[in-house]
């Protein structure tokens, strides 16, 4: 199921070779601005059997033809925004691209944050690690609170003690 090419996604020589190559993983590392997201999303696309134009003279590299499933993608960032973002223009793009069902599942998927995705696998193998499943990530605001809450609750003794 290839769906309808993707009108305005474009890439560079570059980029192209980062989106085709399938027989190894793939780092995309580069400044702001410079296109890493549209370059990751190409990639999933492509992996997805998503038909993509490809720059002037770049090979075509067989479009079109799906070797993976949502499932079977990791698409690791550092930062919440980032990995919303990298969701958003995924979505987009997938919808543009008649893929719906797809697109509904990609909150299902590992595309997220180095710490949620070793989070999804603690709680995947949760019996093996000997971890809680139950655990949940803790954000920065939370994590003070606790780390305030914990001091007082030690200090309190010893400030009593004294």
């Amino acid at each position: 199921m290839t769906g309808p090419k993707l009108p305005g996604w474009e890439f560079s020589p570059q980029q192209w070779d980062a989106v085709t190559t399938v027989d190894q993983h793939v780092l995309v590392s580069a400044g702001a601005g410079t296109g890493k997201t549209r370059t990751v999303v190409g990639r999933i696309l492509h992996l997805l059997g998503v038909e993509l134009t490809p720059p002037d003279g770049a090979p075509k590299a067989n479009i079109g033809s799906a070797r993976c499933s949502l499932q079977d993608i990791a698409a690791i960032t550092f930062t919440n925004a980032a990995a919303a973002d990298l969701k958003k223009k995924l979505r987009d793009a997938l919808l543009l691209a008649g893929r719906r069902e797809e697109a509904y599942e990609l909150d299902l998927s590992r595309i997220g944050t180095i710490h949620s995705f070793c989070l999804d696998l603690l709680r995947e193998f949760a019996l093996q690690s000997g971890t809680n499943p139950r655990d949940e990530l803790v954000d920065e605001a939370n994590s003070i609170h606790s780390l305030h809450a914990s001091s007082t609750f030690m200090l309190i003794p010893i400030a009593s003690a004294s």
